[in-house]
């Protein structure tokens, strides 16, 4: 019965919105102004596309620091190409690049870039050289295409990313600034109302002398 509950709490997804919110709660709060969270965001969302699996992290952060926007937000969107979701995505983004440029059918890329997925997944985290060189072994034909619409699509989305996130950073931290100024108010009435009791208090018990 234990368990059961457990992996309904698990899969919960009001607890899964609940973890989400504490994570990301002080990383609105303490991490830049809005409009360096905002253009992190940006940028994130601007490399998540491009066919830079591997190398996606390392370049985010640098980029991020070059452009002194904030880190934190640009590495978050990064995750949305994951071993799982990268053919489909990069495949999407081939399919957009073909018909500007031409190339071979969507089909032949999907399997060759499921394949190349899998081969980068093999290497080590930090093996960047041989992680660049499995990418580009997909051939100008398929790279370069994936590439245009990679930088399309994450152009877009990264136009999308930056007025969103700028709008959601400053309502949290305004309704944070209200809730905390809220609560002083209620603790300050709670002491006004306090005090003609402890007032009453000492006046019918004196301290012995």
């Amino acid at each position: 019965m234990n368990a059961d509950a457990a992996r309904t709490r698990i899969r919960s997804p009001k607890v899964g919105l609940i973890r989400w919110r504490r994570w990301l709660r002080p990383f609105l709060s303490r991490h830049g102004s809005p409009e360096e969270i905002a253009g992190g965001a940006a940028l994130g969302f601007a490399i998540a596309f491009t066919p830079t699996i591997g190398i996606q992290l390392l370049m985010a952060y640098f980029i991020a620091t070059s452009l002194r926007v904030s880190r934190a937000a640009a590495l978050i969107p990064i995750w949305i190409t994951t071993p799982v979701t990268a053919p489909p995505i990069y495949t999407f983004t081939y399919m957009i690049g073909q018909r500007i440029t031409g190339g071979p059918s969507p089909s032949e890329a999907r399997d060759k870039i499921t394949r190349l997925v899998r081969q980068i997944d093999e290497h080590d985290t930090f093996d960047l050289a041989a992680r660049l060189r499995e990418a580009l072994s997909l051939g100008n034909e398929i790279y370069w295409p994936m590439m245009l619409g990679g930088l399309l699509v994450g152009g877009v989305a990264a136009l999308l990313a930056y007025p969103i996130t700028l709008h959601a950073v400053r309502r949290f931290r305004t309704y944070r600034e209200n809730r905390r100024n809220n609560r002083k108010k209620r603790r300050f009435s709670l002491r006004l109302r306090q005090r003609p009791t402890q007032l009453t208090s000492k006046e019918k018990f004196p301290p012995a002398e």
